[in-house]
């Protein structure tokens, strides 16, 4: 049911297995307070809004140590569109981030889940998203995220490695 008291179907679609990929890179039950399965599911999920902790733990998995790190500040300021002091701050308070924040922290798990799933392992994805492309003019995916054609062009990317076009 949904907050206007309305009976919506969800149906489970092939896509859909991103989309639970995707919250589970958040922190899943525990860090977003419901199972999010649909995509239905995960507007709903963005239309409450998400959790501080889901930054931190997509922060938190892009930032391991070795070949598959990512820069935390580029992953803040390119990938998710906020300043460091930002961050700090909404560690400080209780309460969801920004609705745009929330797009955005979503979309970049979201890209993870989907480059894991190309690429094999979640080490190898984040290295992918650290190095230049050629499928993307020489340019590294986290560079692209800071735009909607640029998350476009790095979705069809993954596609294309996914079905073999591209190494």
């Amino acid at each position: 049911m949904t907050e206007t008291g309305l009976m919506v179907a969800e149906y489970a679609l092939p896509e859909d297995d991103m989309v639970a990929r995707a919250a589970a890179l958040l922190g899943g039950p525990d860090v977003l307070d419901r199972d999010v399965r649909t995509r239905l599911g995960a507007h709903e999920l963005l239309r409450a809004g998400l959790p501080v902790a889901a930054l931190e733990r997509v922060l938190s998995l892009t930032a391991r140590d070795g070949p598959a790190r990512l820069d935390e500040d580029e992953v803040l300021t390119r990938a998710l569109g906020l300043s460091r002091r930002t961050y700090q701050r909404w560690k400080l308070r209780d309460g969801p981030v920004s609705a745009d924040a929330g797009n955005r922290i979503w979309m970049l798990a979201s890209l993870i889940a989907q480059a894991e799933d190309a690429l094999g392992s979640r080490a190898a994805a984040l290295e992918w998203f650290a190095r230049p492309a050629l499928a993307l003019d020489g340019r590294t995916p986290l560079s692209l995220l800071e735009t909607p054609a640029g998350q476009e062009l790095v979705r069809q990317a993954l596609i294309r490695i996914d079905q073999g076009v591209y190494t």
